[in-house]
């Protein structure tokens, strides 16, 4: 009996040791993206954000203090889905869908100045995208988050080649895979 219980109590210990030596779970992507029309926009409800105001998430020009105050969504959350890959060297592919109709999928190179290409797919069915926006400034990125406005000279709407949009606007993804 003395064996049995020593043999019992030794893969008690092992299983104690596997278990408490395990990485935690990492917490799940977050973030949040507005953007809005600059000018004169013939797309027909091509201007909104997602759940937030464009005013707690991008700072005003040349602003250094400003720090974003609008909540984020969290992936599995409220019926958002946040999908995002930020590198070391500040390479970035991010997507996000917020109350499962707002959608936000871009890719670039977190360099102020830089080329993304960058797709919207909104609530009323128009999907606008465009290959030549320009982040106009990268206000934090590191491995797994980046935080940054961009600008686009034209978002084109998929159905219909005559309607474009100029749009500026910003996101934060965080807790992102690297």
């Amino acid at each position: 009996m003395h064996i049995m219980n020593g043999k019992v109590w030794t893969m008690g210990v092992g299983i104690f040791i596997l278990t408490a030596c395990s990485d935690p779970v990492p917490p799940p992507a977050q973030g949040a993206f507005a953007y809005s029309a600059t000018g004169s926009c013939n797309v027909a409800g091509a201007v909104s954000s997602a759940g937030v105001d464009t005013g707690t998430l991008c700072p005003p020009d040349n602003d250094s203090a400003f720090t974003v105050t609008s909540a984020r969504e969290v992936d599995g959350e409220n019926n958002a889905e946040f999908s995002c890959t930020v590198g070391s060297d500040g390479s970035f592919d991010i997507e996000g869908t917020v109350g499962g109709t707002t959608r936000l999928v871009a890719q670039g190179s977190a360099v102020d100045g830089s080329t993304i290409n960058f797709v919207s797919l909104k609530e009323t069915g128009s999907t606008l995208s465009s290959s030549d926006c320009v982040l106009t400034k990268v206000h934090d990125v590191a491995a797994g988050r980046i935080w940054a406005s961009f600008s686009c000279a034209g978002m084109d709407d998929a159905e219909d080649s005559s309607a474009s949009c100029p749009v500026t606007g910003c996101f934060v993804f965080e807790n992102c895979s690297e």
